[in-house]
């Protein structure tokens, strides 16, 4: 799990291009996401596909790729969005606009309007907020081999681009209806709305209480 400043961080540089963008528009529109295919899906595609060719691919709902750790991994397409069997695949990524952005201890938070997505960044994997030019002109274009990161997901707007790049491949998007289904945050301990030293106090009191009721049926 990365260090809080790494998360906050990660949100300044995005608050930093992007903010002026929403002060001024009110809103972002997404076009499309991109994603790399792991080495296991890259072989699936034709070698036609930019996938099977090492390059960045755009998603839609017959996605059915996962970014997490074994245990717990989240789709990169929304979840709730996707079509499965011999349903027709579709693309409703264009009704969702950043709107707002925020930061946890665990990743960040983008508002978009019908969808919430966080971004938890698990190992190896940094914010490259950019214009949509450089990002299609010297990523897109490139093989993950020979640039040496991995898109492991680029929101593609009109004139820019939110990617979230990878060693690894292994980060966790979490979709949700609502800002409340989201994984809960850890507490912010600098809160005054929290007091810390009285919180540490009592959970400490309680296991010392726990260790001397135990101790009274020990042998």
């Amino acid at each position: 799990m990365p260090e809080a400043r790494e998360a906050k961080c990660s949100f300044i540089i995005c608050d930093g291009y992007f903010g002026p963008i929403l002060v001024k528009d009110g809103a972002l529109p997404l076009e499309r996401i991109d994603i790399d295919a792991t080495e296991k899906e890259q072989k699936r595609f034709p070698k036609s596909h930019p996938a099977h060719q090492g390059l960045s691919y755009a998603i839609d709902s017959s996605c059915t790729a996962k970014r997490g750790t074994n245990k717990s991994q989240g789709s990169v397409y929304p979840s709730m969005w996707r079509t499965t069997g011999k349903k027709k695949a579709t693309n409703r990524l264009g009704e969702l606009a950043v709107v707002g952005m925020e930061y946890t201890y665990r990743g960040i938070i983008l508002n978009l309007g019908g969808l919430f997505l966080m971004i938890q960044f698990l190992t190896h994997t940094s914010t490259h907020p950019m214009s949509r030019a450089a990002y299609e002109s010297s990523i897109k274009v490139v093989n993950k081999e020979l640039r040496k990161f991995c898109v492991g997901m680029a929101l593609v707007f009109k004139d820019h681009v939110l990617a979230f790049h990878s060693h690894d491949l292994v980060f966790q998007p979490t979709w949700a209806c609502s800002r409340d289904e989201l994984p809960a945050a850890a507490s912010d301990f600098r809160s005054p709305s929290w007091d810390f030293p009285s919180a540490s106090a009592t959970w400490m009191l309680g296991r010392r209480r726990l260790f001397w009721h135990r101790s009274l049926y020990s042998d």
